[in-house]
């Protein structure tokens, strides 16, 4: 679970928080989304003198808080569409995994019909 009260800037969890939970950059501005792309250099340009005093916050909620593809692998994450599309793909994956081994099973009681 994420604790966003250790966002360093509560004005950015809006956009972080979509593109954790959905993948999407509408609401990132230009530093939390060089943040959430990895881009050092565009971080660097683009902070204000507040962000700049929070690097390092912002390096440890990176770290500790959001998981690591958000920021490490960002097109990843994007296709994935985040934590949501991620569950949604997991969901999926469960739901096809039962309906297979519930077909196993018919075909499995069919072939000891079969043999009696």
């Amino acid at each position: 679970m994420i604790n966003w009260s250790k966002c360093p800037s509560q004005d950015s969890v809006l956009g972080i928080k979509e593109w954790v939970e959905n993948g999407s950059m509408a609401y990132l501005g230009a530093f939390s989304g060089a943040l959430m792309q990895n881009d050092f250099m565009n971080v660097m340009r683009r902070a204000d003198d507040s962000n700049l005093e929070l690097l390092q916050e912002w390096a440890s909620f990176l770290y500790w808080e959001i998981p690591n593809d958000c920021f490490r692998n960002p097109e990843l994450w994007k296709t994935r569409g985040g934590l949501n599309g991620i569950a949604a793909a997991a969901d999926e994956h469960i739901r096809q995994l039962e309906a297979d081994e519930a077909k196993l099973e018919v075909e499995q009681e069919a072939r000891e019909l079969d043999r009696r």
